[in-house]
Parts: structure tokens; C-alpha cells; sequence
């Protein structure tokens, strides 16, 4: 059997080479009428392996996924809540279903509806400001747990001509995310008072719909980049059409 390596040597056209598509990662004939529900299959597949990372296509560790930084701005200064939570780890996404796919060849668009059953955001912050009206601050460790996500990512695409193969670019790639429910945990607020820190923390869950109207653009802008570069990743390195294919060998 030949090796990576040895396809990569063979299939060099002068100094420009192309990968096969990674071994977790099989094609669907996109002329037959099982096209979707192959692509599905094989999606779900492929998703425990593509999180890990794979770096012969400069794929990222997807689960945790790392967010340099969030921040909240609600209201005005002297009225106003401010949050930063920093050095975030994101996970979850290991366990994501791909549950709807739609293909639009001739417009070039794509769209991936996921359930991921639970999601969970760990790492540090500091707040101050007005909840309710009343004074908040602290700085500390934090946790948001999201259960029973809704997960859509979609994007355009371009085709690049890269010697004598033709490969996908994406362009337009947006996602977001939708909770059911979330649970807020912040440590250390009010200096450490554990009594106001309860009760301010089951306000923040009890009201997470608020509070998530802000963080989760940016969580889902974060996840878009992800799998955005996950897909640009192999597809400068595979063929469009050994990706796509009209037939099967």
C-alpha cells in the first residue's frame, strides 16, 4: 500500500504537489441520489478525527478549541455591565452530529445544521458594573455550560486553478450557535463573599438568554474560523474534484 509520503512524490507536478484526502475523510459521488445522505454518513464519520487535528493539512486541535477573548459592553458606564473573559477553552464539539446538509453547486453554497449536546466555556474573567441595578465585580475563574446546541455554519466558495487541479476556496462563512439552556458560574465575585456570589450567579443563569445575546456572535465567529480553516486546510491540498467527484474510479 502506498504511503502519504509516496502519493505526495507521485503526484508532484513540477513544484507544486497534492494530498489525497485525508483517510477519515471519504468522497460521495455528486451525481447519485444518495449524494446527501452519503455526505451525512461519512460527515459524522470524519468529526472525531477532524477535531483532534491533523497537521499534513494544517488542520487546528478543534476540542478545546482556544478564544483569546471575550468581551461584554451592555449599557452605559455608570449603569452598564463589563465583562472580559480571557484565555478560554471551548468544548465540546467532539460530539457534534451533523444532522442537515445542503448542497448548492450551482450557486456555490453550502449550509451544516449540527446538534452538539452539550458545549462548555472554561477560563478567567473580571466584571464590574450594575446587574439588576445592583453593583457587581470580581475577577476570577469562569464556567458557561450550553446544553442541547443548535449549530448552523454555511459559506460561498470559489474554484482556484493550482497547476493543473482545480481546488475550493471558501469565502462568506458564517456560523451560529443556539443553546436551549446555559449555566453561569463565576468564582471569587465580591472578593470571595460566597452569599452574594450565589445569588448573583443564579441571576446570570436564570437570565443566561441576556447574557448569551453578547457572547455568543463571538463564540460562533470563533467556531466559524475553526471550521473554515479546517476546510481550506484540506482543500488547497486536495483537488476539488477528487473532493466532489462526478464518479468513482
Amino acid at each position: 500500500m502506498l504511503t502519504t509520503g509516496c502519493l505526495i512524490v507521485l503526484l508532484t507536478v513540477g513544484s507544486y504537489a497534492i494530498l489525497p484526502l485525508p483517510h477519515y475523510i471519504k468522497a460521495c459521488v455528486t451525481t447519485d441520489a444518495t449524494f446527501v445522505e452519503c455526505a451525512l454518513q461519512h460527515g459524522n464519520e470524519a468529526i472525531p478525527y477532524i477535531v483532534k487535528g491533523d497537521r499534513s493539512y494544517k488542520i487546528m486541535k478543534m476540542d478545546p478549541m482556544n478564544i483569546a477573548e471575550i468581551q461584554v459592553r451592555n449599557g452605559p458606564r455608570q449603569a452598564g455591565l463589563f465583562l472580559t473573559m480571557r484565555d478560554l477553552e471551548l468544548h465540546g464539539l467532539k460530539n457534534a452530529v451533523l444532522l442537515k446538509s445542503d448542497f448548492n453547486f450551482d450557486k456555490r453554497h453550502f449550509s451544516h445544521n449540527f446538534q452538539v449536546p452539550l458545549v462548555r466555556l472554561t477560563g478567567k474573567y473580571s466584571v464590574s458594573g450594575k446587574v439588576l441595578l445592583l453593583p457587581i465585580f470580581g475577577n476570577g475563574d469562569m464556567n458557561v455550560t450550553m446544553v442541547n446546541n443548535t449549530l448552523s455554519y454555511s459559506y460561498d466558495w470559489d474554484l482556484k486553478q493550482m497547476g493543473d487541479y482545480r481546488h475550493m476556496i471558501l469565502k462568506n462563512s458564517k456560523a451560529e450557535i443556539k443553546p436551549s439552556r446555559a449555566f453561569i458560574h463565576l468564582s471569587n465575585l465580591f472578593d470571595g463573599d460566597k452569599l452574594l456570589g450565589n445569588q448573583i450567579n443564579g441571576f446570570l443563569t436564570e437570565n443566561w438568554q441576556e447574557l448569551f445575546r453578547d457572547i455568543g456572535p463571538t463564540v460562533a465567529g470563533a467556531i466559524s474560523e475553526a471550521v473554515t480553516s479546517v476546510v481550506n486546510g484540506i482543500s488547497k491540498e486536495v483537488p476539488y474534484d477528487d473532493i466532489f467527484p462526478a464518479s468513482l474510479p
